[in-house]
């Protein structure tokens, strides 16, 4: 298990799907009493899903999936972990105000975010050779 948090805020707003996502260990990973992956080190992700909020309330929404995380050799390890943001759901709120007023239907649902220092728990996909 490898564990890891995200560089920078991630908003399905502004997000591309397949974008590049930066995210650093937390905890070093030591086997048999040496280090494998340090604490630190770089991991990389993608954007795996991005929708901005829509008028009438349709809520956004962002996903990354983890890829690959840096041994100290430099070895880039597979790896799998993932996370997700729906923003908030708005649409009966908007129809109500709609109904009385014609700006209701204009109203935006809550946009998806991933904030920075979001931990994200992930596993190797199979053993890895580190020198």
């Amino acid at each position: 298990a490898v564990q890891l948090r995200l560089n920078q805020t991630i908003s399905g707003k502004t997000a591309q799907t397949g974008s590049f996502v930066a995210l650093s260990v937390i905890n070093p990973i030591v086997i048999n009493g040496e280090t494998l992956i340090q604490a630190g080190a770089q991991a990389e992700g993608q954007v795996s899903s991005a929708k901005k909020a829509g008028i009438i309330g349709s809520p956004g929404s962002v996903g990354i999936a983890v890829t690959t995380v840096t041994a100290v050799d430099g070895t880039k390890i597979p790896i799998q972990g993932m996370a997700a943001q729906d923003g908030e759901d708005k649409m009966v709120m908007s129809l109500i105000i709609g109904l009385l007023c014609i700006f209701g239907f204009l109203q935006k649902g809550g946009e998806g975010n991933l904030d920075s220092n979001l931990v994200i728990n992930a596993r190797t996909l199979s053993n890895a050779d580190v020198n």
